[in-house]
């Protein structure tokens, strides 16, 4: 034994194992140089600093510990560990909540968990039914749809990350509404370079109605407006662009599917009617005047009571000028022009306004005395405030009246006719403000 002894303590100076007393020990020893330089006095090389009554290499026991057993407290078995929660458990998504977006559309939202990469949805029809995995997303909300009219589902939802998922969040239901009819026969139609005109039927049990744009067929749809109508203009839209529309039904419940997808393309666009003026000719009339657009074949007048007021269209015409008329008196109008082509309309111009004056009396008793084959006298009654007053004259009843002449005294003799011709008069007091209503009309036929 005293020969193995001898063996094994050359051992220890290179790989530090030590056998003592039957006893194979551990010995960390960097290397001999450290372990001599550690050495007490009067221990030989390699031997340990022994107590009293222990063999050498023979541990230091407790009373009632088998050696080599570890100190061990009550209540646990040898060599367990205490258990720490995991540093990476989910916790449970919070605030669940399903709300109904359609007939067939259930819109969920829940609070964000910290470490969560995305989460999972279930769906069941029972509260205590059979729960499918439906989808999972990255975002806190979702919306399922493709769902029936009419019916309750029930959700739960999972955080995951890459270490596992969290338990259920609690269980939210929600019912789809009744089934809303989709819009039927929505129509698209190209109201200018910037406008577009849309329209369908309506629908019963509808509130309002949702309006989609995109500007592809299977681009975003883009939710522009709600409206109670069953109309809508888009406006300011780019010109020479194509715009796809959807439309839904909306009540309290819900919302119908989408209609149709319709489209338009705004038209090339139009130059705006420049140099727009308004000047009054009458208590009851305003004369409208523009500049001529190029391209333009008609011209669209928009008329109002106040500057931001509703313009209602009062008159096409393919002319770059417009007289309005049976306006009321010492009352403002506010006036817009649209020019038109056959590829739709251009932009407003500037808005104008006019002040309709005060109402001149219209001339009475107006008649014509026949003086010769070339000349018909006209005479009428004194108007209060008139200044002055216009004389027209046709060659019919309801032919085109030309003003002739202005004169300030309330009498006229008209010459240079022609003989054995009837001639039809009307005449208006005019002062600053403007001018009155015509008078009735009368006639004369000169002599042969």
């Amino acid at each position: 034994m005293s020969k193995l002894r001898k063996v094994t303590l050359v051992s220890v100076l290179a790989v530090g194992w030590l056998v003592a007393g039957g006893i194979l020990l551990n010995v960390p020893v960097a290397n001999a140089a450290s372990m001599q330089a550690n050495q007490k006095p009067g221990l030989r090389l390699g031997q340990q600093d022994q107590k009293p009554g222990l063999r050498l290499g023979q541990q230091d026991q407790k009373p009632g510990r088998r050696l080599g057993q570890q100190d061990q407290k009550p209540g646990r078995r040898l060599g367990q560990q205490v258990q720490q929660p995991s540093l990476d458990e989910l916790s449970v998504p919070d605030d669940l909540t399903a709300t109904v977006e359609s007939s067939s559309e259930i819109y969920l939202d829940w609070d964000s968990v910290s470490n969560a990469t995305s989460y999972d949805i279930y769906r069941a029809t029972s509260f205590s039914g059979t729960y499918t995995k439906v989808d999972t997303v990255t975002t806190t909300s979702y919306t399922d749809d493709d769902l029936s009219d009419d019916t309750t589902y029930y959700y739960k939802v999972k955080a995951v990350n890459s270490s596992g998922t969290s338990d259920y969040s609690s269980v939210v239901h929600a019912t789809t509404s009744d089934e809303l009819s989709v819009p039927d026969d929505l129509t698209a139609t190209v109201e200018s370079s910037s406008e577009i005109y849309l329209d369908w039927d309506s629908v019963s049990d509808a509130t309002s109605y949702d309006i989609y744009r995109a500007t592809s067929f299977s681009g975003t749809y883009t939710k522009v407006d709600t409206v109670t109508t069953t109309s809508y203009t888009d406006n300011d839209l780019s010109d020479d662009t194509t715009y796809y529309y959807k439309v839904k039904a909306v009540n309290s419940s819900g919302t119908s599917d989408y209609s149709s997808v319709v489209h338009a393309t705004t038209s090339d666009e139009l130059s705006v009617p420049d140099d727009l003026t308004a000047t009054v000719e009458s208590s009851s009339e305003i004369y409208l005047d523009w500049d001529s657009v190029s391209d333009a074949t008609s011209y669209d007048i928009y008329r109002a009571t106040s500057f931001s007021g509703t313009y209602t269209k009062v008159d096409t015409v393919t002319t770059t000028s417009y007289t309005d008329n049976d306006l009321s008196d010492d009352t403002t109008y506010y006036y817009k022009v649209k020019a038109v082509n056959s590829s739709g309309t251009s932009d407003y111009s500037s808005v104008v306004h006019a002040t309709t004056s005060d109402e001149l009396s219209v001339p009475d008793d107006l008649t014509a005395t026949v003086e010769s084959s070339s000349e018909i006298y006209l005479d009428w009654d004194s108007v209060s405030d008139a200044t002055s007053y216009d004389i027209y004259r046709a060659t019919s009843f309801s032919g085109t009246y030309t003003k002739v002449d202005t004169v300030t005294t309330t009498s006229y003799i008209d010459d240079d006719l022609s003989d054995d011709t009837t001639y039809y008069y009307k005449v208006k007091a005019v002062n600053s403000s403007g001018i009155s209503d015509y008078s009735s009309v009368v006639h004369a036929t000169t002599e042969d």
